[in-house]
């Protein structure tokens, strides 16, 4: 009974997404017309063509159209800074790049050095949660391993301090955590004193995620077995070497998948930003579908298609976490892969 259903909630929006849907119309009422003209009266369809009158303002807010070239090349760039990191076949050199790129993509989305300045309050859409996922996700890794280090090797005040830090993002909600983020200035802080609000955002979507992290590292450098310390220092590698040659880098490799895992969480989770009156794509569906009489009432579209794209890229980020496990579990299985 299940399976049939399923076969025929599959049919029916197969057939109003696609079969009946329109893509080219300047309203909804215009998308019903054409769909009633060659459907029939009775039949509905999507209309796609929200897309095609809304696509930059959902992908990039409000940021200045001239200026579009830069968040673009700026994505672009991205790719270039990460394909070190994730592929390590690749000359240990371009990590210089990799570090550098956040200065780079400041300069660009932001401005300086001569480009147009760009506030803040203009960014939305896709761009805006694609700087926030970023970011977030480079505090979590880096803020992550630092606990997790912090957890595993410092003194005992130190453990404490990091065992606490990650109890406290672990266990109260995203939600909460963010709205005390950006409104605790108006309460904590002498008046004239800001706050960023996309800083804040940042700051919880990183902590939350290097919560997890830590978890994921810290295991890792537990699962470091005792030979391979010996097969390193037979190799005349001091203790300390031995920690950063050897320790550190096996198990940050060996954490890349779960930290790949994350990121797609962090991700996501940039979604609830719409609740602090960011304009993300979730939060630009309000003014599309209120702010015009030609769009008013439509919703389902909007939301399928930026579901989607959110789909899209955690679909990827989840692939290369596999990807990446199955090569780990192939150089496990080669013994002349015991340090590295």
């Amino acid at each position: 009974m299940l399976v049939g259903l399923g076969l025929w909630l599959t049919v029916r929006f197969a057939e109003w997404a696609f079969i009946r849907s329109v893509w080219n119309a300047n309203s909804l009422d215009e998308c019903h017309q054409i769909v009633a003209a060659i459907h029939g009266e009775d039949q509905s369809g999507a209309c796609w063509a929200v897309f095609g009158n809304y696509i930059n303002l959902l992908l990039f807010g409000f940021y200045p159209e001239a200026q579009y070239w830069r968040p673009i090349l700026a994505f672009f760039l991205l790719f270039a800074a990460l394909a070190p990191i994730v592929f390590s076949s690749l000359p240990r050199k371009l990590l210089w790049f990799s570090a550098a790129y956040p200065i780079i993509a400041f300069v660009l989305i932001w401005g300086a050095f001569g480009l147009e300045s760009v506030r803040s309050a203009k960014f939305g859409g896709f761009l805006m949660t694609i700087i926030l996922g970023v970011a977030g996700v480079a505090v979590a890794t880096v803020i992550g391993i630092i606990l997790a280090l912090g957890r595993q090797y410092g003194i005992r005040s130190i453990k404490v301090l990091c065992a606490a830090t990650t109890t406290l993002f672990n266990g109260i909600p995203i939600i909460v955590l963010l709205i005390s983020a950006v409104y605790i200035g108006v309460y904590f802080f002498p008046p004239g004193f800001f706050i960023p609000i996309h800083g804040s955002v940042i700051f919880v979507l990183g902590m939350v995620g290097a919560a997890k992290v830590a978890e994921v590292f810290r295991q890792e450098l537990d699962r470091i077995t005792f030979g391979q310390f010996e097969a390193a220092r037979a190799l005349g590698l001091s203790a300390d070497k031995t920690f950063w040659l050897v320790t550190l880098p096996l198990a940050y490799k060996r954490s890349i998948p779960q930290i790949a895992l994350e990121a797609a969480i962090v991700f996501q989770n940039t979604t609830i930003v719409s609740i602090i009156g960011l304009l993300d794509p979730v939060g630009l569906t309000t003014p599309i579908r209120g702010g015009s009489v030609e769009w008013n009432g439509i919703m389902w579209e909007l939301y399928f298609g930026i579901a989607l794209a959110y789909w899209i890229f955690s679909f990827s980020i989840i692939s290369y976490s596999k990807y990446h496990a199955q090569r780990l579990k192939r150089e496990q299985a080669n013994p002349a892969n015991l340090i590295t």
